[in-house]
């Protein structure tokens, strides 16, 4: 497999919650302002590259496969908790929607911080990889902003993203696991 093709599927699993997000404000018919749009890049890629550096440290101490195997089950944990949570997030979301905007950019930076922790165990470089997460971080709730705002009169697309988002790091922590 590609060495890339990894990094940018943990970058949309890791961030399919904003599309939802995004979603969810174009169906309010509301617009996110551009430097709020930054502003959820720059912290999302500043967890995933800080995460990814402070992991980083445990590849020449421990054996690949474990390093594999803690990559895997981190994806597999925080998949699980995305997948169980849905409906809790929507609501704590739709909350962080109405406050400032570095709420919602910390909030919706979590992922990427546990993603982080993943990408330094796997070898990303830190920088790097804060960069590619922070860019599909804005660009994602961006893209969903978009996408609520044309189809808010045909129908309410509901927790399904996060779903989606919970069963890609599952299948890519299992996948992870398996492969170490």
């Amino acid at each position: 497999m590609h060495p890339l093709l990894p990094l940018i599927a943990l970058s949309f699993a890791a961030n399919v919650d904003n599309v939802g997000v995004g979603i969810t404000y174009g169906l309010g018919n509301k617009q996110i302002p551009y430097a709020a749009l930054l502003l959820v890049a720059v912290i999302g890629g500043f967890a995933s590259g800080t995460a990814d550096w402070l992991s980083s440290w445990l590849r020449p101490v421990l054996p690949g496969f474990l390093l594999g195997w803690m990559a895997g089950f981190t994806m597999l944990i925080i998949g699980l908790r995305s997948y169980w949570a849905a409906r809790v997030r929507i609501t704590r979301y739709a909350t962080l929607l109405e406050k400032e905007w570095w709420f919602l950019a910390l909030g919706l930076s979590l992922n990427n911080l546990g993603i982080g922790l993943t990408g330094g165990l796997l070898g990303y470089a830190p920088t790097f990889f804060g960069l590619v997460l922070g860019g599909f971080s804005g660009i994602l709730l961006w893209a969903g902003c978009m996408l609520g705002a044309r189809v808010r009169r045909i129908f309410h697309p509901g927790p399904w993203l996060q779903y989606i988002s919970g069963s890609a790091l599952i299948l890519l922590g299992l996948y992870q696991i398996i492969t170490s």
